[in-house]
């Protein structure tokens, strides 16, 4: 008998080739590792205006929060904009220029002129444009990975953190105009990847996922207000975690003097996101925000922590270790959050990684803020490091109780489905309304990649309408559309009896085939079509699991590929 799953291990094998085959999807490393260059690693040097803000509060807001501004405004104006311009991945004009102005800004940023008025004016109208062309591209990139399957998302965007972690450990042992050159190319490079991936045919429209552009199609796509409310407590959530890394990593600034060596930092948060990265592709996973203050929490307390017990440049590099590296670790999970959540068809792309970089740019600032605001009472002593260290953790942990008590939001409600949702069973996800129905469907369509090819992916899809009719909607020739409102008790009736029906043959099936309890839920998702990703993801468990009991099923039930198992179901109904 042949190995078996081989349709699950030939759709693998075709993932990691279609990634492999095209290296533009990690693109964005670039656009990652150029900030951290830039901004967290001055690998370009120190800021202009470092000494005329000496003794100047505002001065000194001004000069490190103009960037994040510039950013947080670009970005806010293209969330406003998009029902009327569209994403940015379809305009050219703004690809090709986003990347040049922040690479054409990021040398004036650290420019020290004899004039203090031109110092200041040359600094502006680089914030302006660094700020204004990385906040384009951090909104077309998050869009274009919303836009390719989700097995290939999970192995670009891991892959694209932990490449961008060697830029930047490459970048930290560089100084002068080696230095520059080196983070003046990324944001090139970011671009030319972006611009080479909206090539490709079916991805030119992909602005949106198909729930988004859906609803941008029917005109119902949510306002701002209504967008910023379906988020929950996501978006405060990433403002505060986003507040504390900031903060974290500026006592490094007051170690007693003490210099601290990037290197070191660089490696220890290069492997903290290769551990990160593994276990985002090969381990089960809820991204979610809940998900990172798990243990984003506990890696940062640790870091105030190491302040107060070991004073000076070695507790302040652990709290910039962690900072560092928590900033790698959350910028890839949201990164992937905010794709899944795009996917979920309850705000679009622009919108889900509009708001979500938004609140990082905000935390950021205010991070800054508190920092400057901070620095006098430090440097008099009205003020030690080990108070700001525990009335940090203090906050924080006050804080992680309020993210992780979320129920409503994205990340609530993946954090109920891993618990098994309201009635505990995971086995399969039976939607309450059409509504949600269509966005399981897009889900499927959009991660269940089959290296069979199109003939065995519409065959699939098929049999999926053939045996699960009742939960999914109408299905055109050009695409999904949302399914009419079923009305009446004896629809409501009807459409219970034939779910009833499909699980009574999985489970008759599973105890002819002696099947266990684990994987008769599997069968049941394999015969409605799921993907490897999907179960996993469903059952949580990693996917070298969900795989293994798919190929002792096939084994079980004499069966050679996912089609074969969906047709076995399907007679007998």
């Amino acid at each position: 008998m042949a190995p078996f799953p081989t349709a699950a291990n030939s759709r693998e094998e075709a993932t990691l080739a279609s990634v492999a085959n095209t290296p533009y999807k990690f693109g964005w490393a670039f656009l990652l590792a150029w900030v951290f260059c830039v901004f967290y690693l001055a690998t370009v040097g120190n800021a202009a205006g470092t000494e005329l803000s000496q003794g100047s509060t505002a001065l000194q807001i001004v000069f490190e929060g103009l960037p994040v501004f510039s950013s947080v405004a670009t970005i806010a104006l293209a969330v406003a904009l998009e029902k009327r311009i569209g994403s940015p991945l379809r305009h050219k004009a703004v690809l090709y220029a986003s990347p040049l102005i922040a690479s054409l800004g990021t040398p004036f940023l650290s420019m020290q002129m004899p004039d203090p008025a031109m110092e200041c004016l040359i600094f502006c109208l680089a914030a302006v444009s660094t700020g204004a062309g990385s906040g384009i591209m951090w909104i077309a990139w998050g869009e274009y990975y919303a836009s390719i399957p989700q097995d290939e998302r999970e192995i670009a965007a891991p892959a694209s953190a932990v490449i961008a972690a060697l830029l930047a450990l490459a970048s930290s042992s560089m100084s002068g105009w080696v230095g520059m050159a080196f983070a003046m190319s990324m944001p090139v490079i970011s671009g030319t990847c972006l611009i080479w991936a909206t090539k490709e045919a079916p991805l030119v429209d992909a602005g949106n996922s198909s729930a988004s552009r859906e609803r941008n199609a029917d005109g119902h796509a949510l306002s701002i207000r209504q967008s910023i409310a379906s988020m929950g407590r996501t978006l405060p959530g990433i403002f505060v975690a986003c507040v504390f890394v900031c903060i974290a990593g500026g006592f490094a600034d007051h170690a007693g003097g003490a210099e601290i060596s990037a290197q070191p930092v660089m490696l220890a948060a290069l492997v903290f996101t290769i551990a990160l990265a593994g276990a985002a592709i090969m381990g089960p996973r809820r991204i979610s925000i809940p998900f990172f203050y798990r243990w984003m929490c506990p890696a940062l307390v640790a870091g105030f922590g190491a302040t107060v017990v070991f004073p000076g440049a070695f507790g302040a590099g652990v709290a910039l270790t962690t900072s560092i590296a928590a900033r790698f670790s959350f910028c890839l999970i949201t990164q992937m959050f905010f794709a899944r959540l795009a996917d979920s068809g309850k705000i679009t792309a622009t919108q889900a990684f509009g708001w979500g970089w938004i609140a990082v740019h905000l935390g950021d600032f205010v991070g800054i803020v508190i920092l400057i605001a901070l620095s006098h009472p430090l440097e008099t002593g009205a003020l030690t490091l080990d108070a700001v260290a525990v009335a940090s953790i203090i906050v924080l942990v006050t804080a992680t109780m309020f993210v992780l008590d979320d129920t409503k939001s994205f990340g609530g409600f993946m954090d109920r489905a891993a618990a098994g949702g309201k009635n505990g069973d995971v086995a399969a996800k039976t939607p309450d309304s059409a509504e949600e129905g269509a966005s399981i469907l897009r889900e499927e369509r959009t991660d269940g990649h089959d290296a069979a090819g199109p003939t065995a992916r519409n065959a699939d899809e098929s049999s999926e309408r053939k045996a699960d009719t009742a939960k999914e909607p109408d299905v055109e020739a050009d695409g999904i559309t949302r399914a009419a409102s079923i009305g009446g008790d004896n629809a409501c009736s009807t459409q219970k009896t034939e779910a009833r029906t499909f699980d009574e043959v999985v489970a008759s099936i599973a105890r002819a085939s002696r099947l266990t309890p684990r994987e008769t839920q599997v069968f049941g998702l394999l015969a409605r079509g799921r993907s490897i990703p999907y179960i996993r993801d469903e059952l949580v468990i990693s996917r070298e699991t969900a795989a293994t009991h798919a190929k002792h099923i096939y084994a079980k039930l004499d069966v050679h590929s996912r089609q074969e198992l969906i047709d076995l179901v399907a007679r007998e109904i």
